[in-house]
């Protein structure tokens, strides 16, 4: 996991997908930065 404190988005290192994913601060999805199939995951609640 990194934080980027000037934007306050998190990355997300999804290991078990071979992937990177997005969050940026208040969105309701995420999106695939690197790696992956989906192009965006959404949280389940």
């Amino acid at each position: 996991i990194y934080v980027d404190d000037d934007d306050q988005t998190i990355y997300i290192a999804d290991y078990d997908n071979h992937r990177i994913v997005e969050w940026i601060h208040g969105a309701e999805y995420g999106q695939v930065v690197a790696g992956g199939n989906e192009k965006e995951i959404k949280v389940i609640n």
